[in-house]
């Protein structure tokens, strides 16, 4: 089921984006692909597999030191067919134990009336 944010404030992103990296590292790759509002070309099984290449073992984020986690959120120039504003997120992935530089990439959008739901576009290593 996708869970929506009601705001795009630096912090409820990020709780949202910790709440979604624990998903993957409890191997819950159906659930964290159900969460997005849209995954672009990613399944499940895309996700599990992009990561992997690079690392087994996802850990929690709320298990390192949260002053070394890295994000960026950001609008971007052009607005959404619809005119709303866009926002593009990058969050470093935790792998093996400490940040990585691997790398999700999203589109956060205005989905509903002060609803907003992230869309993967990219995993890749920065």
């Amino acid at each position: 089921m996708t869970k929506l944010l009601d705001s795009t404030e630096e912090e409820t992103v990020l709780d949202y984006l910790r709440d979604w990296v624990a998903l993957l590292a409890q191997g819950r790759f159906d659930d964290a692909h159900a969460w997005l509002y849209r995954a672009g070309h990613f399944t499940p099984a895309d996700i599990r597999d992009w990561i992997f290449r690079y690392s087994p073992v996802v850990n929690d984020p709320r298990t390192l030191d949260l002053s070394e986690e890295q994000s960026m959120i950001e609008a971007l120039e052009k607005p959404d067919e619809n005119g709303r504003e866009v926002f593009g997120v990058e969050y470093f992935l935790p792998l093996n134990g400490e940040w990585s530089p691997m790398r999700a990439s999203f589109f956060l959008r205005e989905v509903g009336e002060g609803r907003f739901g992230l869309e993967l576009t990219d995993i890749s290593m920065a």
